[in-house]
């Protein structure tokens, strides 16, 4: 006897609601007078399911599919519970039955599917999701596959497309965002990506796979702490779960916090979830502690020794205590061996160790061993023959990994970047412009948003805005080089730094130099600073600095000063002398393109922007500045190193013209009129 429609759309209406547990019960009131009725039993094992008891569901959708095998619903749900409990091939019986049933059913078709791509029968399972789709084109399930495989193939824009559509028909929908996440990783939009995830978790609160998704994400890209934060609050509501246990211990090994990882992976092992690999991570853990025999007994207890992963961490630490002969034997057989994720994890310590001693060909050899090295593999060893000025390995190595399918977004574009700045010096201006194309891998240099208004008020005092004299201190007023990167500034920095007149201040510690610079644009609009805060700016700064003795004349500040910067730099020392390098916006913005710059169009724009603002504030201030062109430091010449020195009256060293140089070839400065080579690329 049929379900009572009445009641079976209350059914309906409760678990659309969530409301599991009285869906429960009102099915199990309803089935004391039809006990074998199949919508009543699905619903309830639907219900069940939700509340967590997954036995009770499997028994009750089997009691539905024995009492009418010709019931789609219930054989579909089994299918899918099966799935789950690794019964693969119980599954596709049930799902099978449930097309011959049904051949319109997109959902069992997209299951099916899932199963044979599981098997590696990707065209298969391709196959199986578009008639999913022809059945119904609004099925989100089978959407979400199509865009998995699709990024298999590294197809990432009809990935996203496919994940895009399901995301839109079903914005809740968990796995739709999910898959989109993934997507807009690969393509390296993190904050897309995790702003997807965030959406999956609006959507389901109580979902772990979004929130756990998300950690996984946040790891991945060095956000560990948050990673962290967001699965200590799902192990406090589901102490059990070992998989999140898992992925809280492995955290905690990123963060370095070694013992509460150690105590994570003993209490999977003591909780019986300690599979052979959770035993050598566990080793691994311990290796990583310093505890290496304690890693060892581990492993010797468990009798594991004969596992490739536990014979490389053993190779790993016998190289450690020095017995390499030993732990290169066994490398070399792991590299070779059956298991590819640790014959891969060989090849490349072998690499490492061929690399110490000098013998760069044969770690690249050994890194691209086979005809399945893996992107990593490529750019490391594209890395190894630059460093060994092979340039037509490191091209074809590039070109490789370009041409391979599932490369990290990321990683596309730092290979892009390398492989046009080495076409660009191979003078193959065409080829490298095609590249550039793809080629953005890092931020573009901004000013800060309020540079135009710092610039205004310093105007609307003009020299009131600086001190008249300095403050009788005793300390050094930096010298200051003006210039973006890419003009040359670098080269003069380093030239600076090799007088034994001049001491360089460290580059790493500009970001708190500067932050203690831009303290004396208080009370800008007030006028000149008093001497006080002079002194007390100036203080900070030399502390900041260091002690840096008496034997050079001249402290050289090495950060790069913007507009606001040089405002502020002035305020706390005014006798501070001023060197700036000129260079045209075009050669610049070539310059950036190739070294990997996103967006230059607007870097172009800040740039011009703040070479008028200092033009200003220069010629309100009627400042003297050593100028510079990028033509003489882009190729520096011995004639451009007497000029700086003669300027800033100290003597020329002999040593200065190597470092310019090789500041040159280490920034990868190209030469003034180097835009006009992509005019017509």
């Amino acid at each position: 006897m049929p379900i009572d429609p009445q009641l079976n759309d209350e059914l309906k209406q409760l678990l659309g609601k969530k409301n599991f547990s009285e869906a429960a019960s009102r099915c199990r009131r309803a089935l004391e007078s039809s006990p074998k009725d199949p919508d009543l039993l699905t619903m309830l094992a639907l219900s069940e399911l939700e509340l967590g008891d997954r036995a009770s569901a499997l028994s009750h959708l089997e009691t539905a599919v024995a009492a009418d095998g010709q019931h789609s619903p219930s054989r579909f749900q089994l299918g899918r519970l099966l799935i789950g409990e690794d019964r693969a091939d119980q599954a596709r019986e049930h799902l099978t039955q449930c097309l011959i049933i049904d051949p319109n059913h997109a959902g069992a078709r997209t299951l099916l599917a899932r199963l044979k791509a599981a098997r590696g029968q990707i065209e298969d399972a391709r196959t199986g999701a578009r008639t999913a789709l022809r059945a119904d084109p609004d099925h989100v399930p089978a959407l979400v596959l199509m865009a998995e495989l699709a990024m298999e193939d590294g197809n990432l824009e009809e990935a996203r497309n496919q994940a895009s559509r399901a995301a839109r028909l079903a914005p809740g929908n968990p796995a739709a965002q999910m898959v989109l996440a993934n997507v807009l990783e690969r393509q390296g939009h993190l904050d897309f990506a995790a702003q997807a995830l965030q959406n999956a978790i609006q959507a389901s609160p109580d979902a772990v796979a979004p929130k756990r998704a998300l950690a996984e994400l946040l790891g991945r890209h060095g956000q560990d702490q948050q990673a962290l934060d967001i699965l200590e609050s799902l192990i406090d509501a589901h102490p059990s779960r070992s998989d999140l246990r898992l992925m809280l211990a492995r955290s905690l090994r990123r963060l370095r916090r070694i013992e509460p990882a150690l105590a994570e992976y003993q209490w999977l092992i003591d909780d019986g979830q300690s599979g052979p690999a959770l035993v050598v991570e566990a080793a691994e853990c311990m290796a990583q502690a310093g505890r290496a025999l304690e890693a060892r007994t581990l492993i010797t207890r468990e009798s594991l020794g004969d596992r490739a992963d536990a014979r490389f961490l053993l190779a790993r630490l016998d190289l450690a205590d020095g017995n390499e002969d030993h732990a290169r034997r066994v490398l070399l057989e792991l590299a070779d061996g059956d298991d590819a994720r640790i014959a891969r994890h060989a090849r490349f310590l072998l690499a490492d160790l061929l690399a110490e001693q000098g013998r760069a060909d044969e770690a690249i050899k050994r890194l691209l061993q086979g005809e399945d090295a893996d992107a990593e593999a490529l750019w490391k060893a594209a890395g190894l023959a630059s460093q060994v000025g092979d340039r037509a390995q490191e091209k074809a190595c590039l070109e490789r990994l370009l041409a391979s399918a599932g490369v990290p977004e990321a990683l596309r574009r730092r290979a892009a970047s390398r492989l046009a700045d080495l076409l660009d010096r191979a003078g193959d201006y065409s080829a490298a412009a095609e590249h550039l194309e793809q080629a953005a891998w890092r931020s573009a240099i901004e000013l800060a948003e309020d540079a135009e208004e710092i610039v205004e008020l310093a105007l609307s005092a003009a020299e009131g805005s600086l001190p008249k004299v300095p403050v009788d201190d005793g300390r050094r007023a930096p010298l200051i080089v003006l210039g973006w990167p890419g003009s040359g500034r670098e080269a003069v920095i380093d030239a600076l730094a090799a007088s034994s007149a001049v001491d360089a201040l460290a580059l790493q510690d500009w970001p708190a130099r500067r932050q203690i610079l831009l303290d004396a644009l208080d009370k800008l609009d007030q006028g000149a600073p008093d001497e006080a805060a002079q002194r007390l700016v100036r203080r900070r700064y030399a502390r900041r600095a260091g002690d840096r003795g008496d034997v050079a004349s001249v402290t050289l500040e090495s950060g790069v000063l913007f507009a606001p910067e040089l405002i502020a730099a002035l305020r706390a020392f005014p006798e501070a002398r001023l060197v700036r390098v000129q260079a045209d916006a075009d050669d610049l913005e070539i310059y950036w393109k190739l070294s990997g710059f996103a967006d230059t169009e607007r870097m172009k724009a800040a740039y011009e922007q703040d070479r008028a603002q200092i033009d200003r504030l220069l010629e309100a201030w009627d400042r003297p500045v050593l100028e510079l062109s990028m033509a003489d430091w882009c190729a520096p010449q011995l004639p451009a190193i007497e000029q700086l020195m003669c300027g800033l009256e100290l003597e020329a060293d002999a040593s200065q013209l190597d470092a310019a140089q090789r500041a040159v070839e280490t920034a990868g400065l190209r030469p003034a009129g180097h835009a006009a080579r992509y005019a017509g690329a």
